[in-house]
């Protein structure tokens, strides 16, 4: 059979928000996807309006499914009441609909130019083990955290608190794997967001590869084991490089957040 993704021999999926309007999952599943990340929620009191379909149709279709929650951090209050009003948004909004077998949900976190401005980076890395301790206590799941590894420098400020969590990684590169993140090894990697959406015409959305076998993939949704990672995936020690290209790569990253928050309406 053919596949949206030839150089990779593991699972793969994608992931939607409203962006992409009506997705035909029957579509995304004869093309070769096994897997989705549906855009659940964001902030408080915000549901993505195609959530449920979404969640309902690409469950119907065959293809294993996961919800992610894009973060919205603030102290409001305080970064504790905040970071578990967000979780407690999160997974009510997971339970309310069938998710007896389910992918880890995920806490997406982002530059946020609100956040950014007022937000300290040690706050950040409170907030995020916050709400993932709250997440797992009320839905019973680990969670996953998708984040980059400028992110991971400069806003997590390199923490190794967080490497108990599977890593979602982004990481756009034709590269077999993505740039290391220190003492955490990607579970999932998105690693572009232009492929072409099956059965919508000229839609684009992100691609994900997943570190494992399809059996580790259906071991992870039912919760009954965490991932391997094959030796065989190894992931690219990220080199020494010089400020300036540092500065080049997290302009592209700063881009695409503000891409991505335009787009959500933020």
């Amino acid at each position: 059979m053919n596949t949206p993704d030839p150089f990779w021999l593991g699972p793969i999926g994608i992931d939607v928000s409203y962006y992409q309007e009506k997705v035909n999952w029957t579509a995304v599943k004869n093309a070769g996807y096994d897997f989705a990340f549906i855009k659940c929620s964001e902030g408080v009191g915000y549901r993505d309006p195609e959530f449920i379909k979404n969640w309902t149709a690409a469950r119907e279709a065959g293809l294993l499914v996961g919800a992610y929650h894009f973060a919205r951090v603030s102290k409001k209050t305080t970064i504790e009441a905040d970071a578990k009003e967000e979780a407690q948004w999160f997974a009510s909004q997971i339970l309310a609909q069938p998710h007896d077998v389910m992918l880890p949900p995920v806490l997406d976190i982002e530059w946020d130019k609100k956040a950014d401005k007022i937000i300290k980076g040690a706050e950040v890395v409170q907030w995020c083990q916050i709400f993932c301790k709250h997440v797992r206590e009320i839905v019973g799941r680990t969670p996953a955290i998708y984040t980059g590894s400028n992110f991971w420098r400069y806003r997590l400020l390199k923490t190794q608190s967080l490497a108990t969590y599977p890593l979602w990684q982004v990481h756009y590169t034709p590269k077999t794997a993505p740039k290391a993140i220190p003492y955490w090894k990607w579970t999932f990697w998105q690693w572009s967001y232009t492929q072409p959406l099956p059965g919508s015409g000229k839609t684009k959305v992100d691609a994900n590869r997943f570190n494992g076998s399809w059996d580790d993939l259906k071991a992870l949704a039912h919760g009954n084991a965490e991932p391997s990672h094959p030796e065989t995936l190894p992931a690219i020690v990220e080199p020494d490089v010089p400020w300036w290209e540092r500065l080049a790569e997290t302009m592209e990253i700063v881009n695409r957040a503000i891409f991505e928050n335009s787009r959500r309406g933020g």
